[in-house]
């Protein structure tokens, strides 16, 4: 379940969307290169043949991958209870819910946090993703226990600001449960069991101090503070008939009042007057 709502590329290794198990293959039917060419002592330990047995499809004559009693590899013992027949409402039902699932934008292009709960039996995966305009809210929270007894779940120590309630959008085959939803701070995770949890998490109020909104007029620039005037200007003098309200009387500080576009056409013009002077 996990690997397939981790970021990046998802791999299927030969049946696993229905669980399917490595099975024993002994000496006399060992058929891989690497396995047979390191004798019947050691080959156990290199062989891939127990990965590469027939797949299970039913209950039929060799798990009706073929017609033939024998086949390639031996095939599993279990295929009569474990095959893609019987695992329809299971394991493969949950596979394909996930499949569907991994689509989502939330987990194709979101991020994701990681943590842990109940002394690390329990591994919590956070999908999230910010500034979607589809579904903004849009968060999702995968809980797998990891050990081998249930586990009661309280995610509120984690995170405090999910809904209360949180809907079961898809279910191991081997978690029990009730309803498709859970509260937030008290569920049951049976053993080895994982649950994908949709909600939302309530954004966090920020309050804002008065103090830092009131504009201090003896600090603000000039340019904020001055109000139009009217004023006629000479070339050559200042000749202003209003005076302005500005709270910076400063001669030296009359570069600041001035524009962007003046500052950049008064450097202009003395760039030219230099280069006049220099080659007069």
């Amino acid at each position: 379940m996990l690997s397939l709502l981790l970021p990046g590329q998802a791999y299927t290794y030969y049946g696993e969307e229905i669980a399917m198990l490595d099975a024993k293959i002994n000496w006399d039917k060992t058929i891989d290169p690497m396995g047979c060419a390191r004798g019947i002592k050691e080959y156990e330990y290199f062989s891939r043949d127990p990965a590469r047995t027939p797949m299970q499809w039913d209950s039929k004559t060799s798990a009706g991958f073929s017609t033939n009693e024998t086949t390639y590899l031996p095939v599993h013992y279990n295929y009569k209870n474990h095959n893609v027949e019987t695992q329809q409402s299971k394991n493969l039902k949950t596979y394909k819910e996930l499949a569907i699932l991994r689509k989502r934008p939330v987990f194709m292009n979101g991020d994701y946090e990681f943590t842990s709960l109940n002394n690390d039996r329990v591994l919590v995966l956070k999908r999230f993703l910010k500034n979607y305009t589809l579904d903004p809210e849009e968060l999702y929270i995968i809980v797998v226990n990891l050990g081998l007894r249930s586990e009661k779940i309280n995610l509120t120590s984690v995170y405090p600001n999910l809904d209360e309630t949180l809907e079961i959008v898809v279910a191991s085959s081997n978690a029990i449960r009730n309803t498709d939803v859970v509260p937030r701070d008290n569920f049951i995770l049976t053993p080895n069991a994982a649950f994908v949890l949709r909600g939302q998490e309530e954004k966090k109020e920020t309050s804002t101090d008065p103090s830092t909104t009131i504009r201090d007029e003896s600090t603000t620039s000039p340019i904020e503070t001055t109000t139009p005037t009217e004023s006629t200007t000479k070339k050559g003098k200042e000749n202003s008939t209003a005076p302005s309200v500005s709270s910076t009387k400063d001669p030296d500080n009359a570069a600041s009042n001035s524009t962007p576009e003046f500052q950049i056409m008064i450097g202009a013009i003395i760039t030219v007057i230099a280069s006049y002077k220099l080659y007069k």
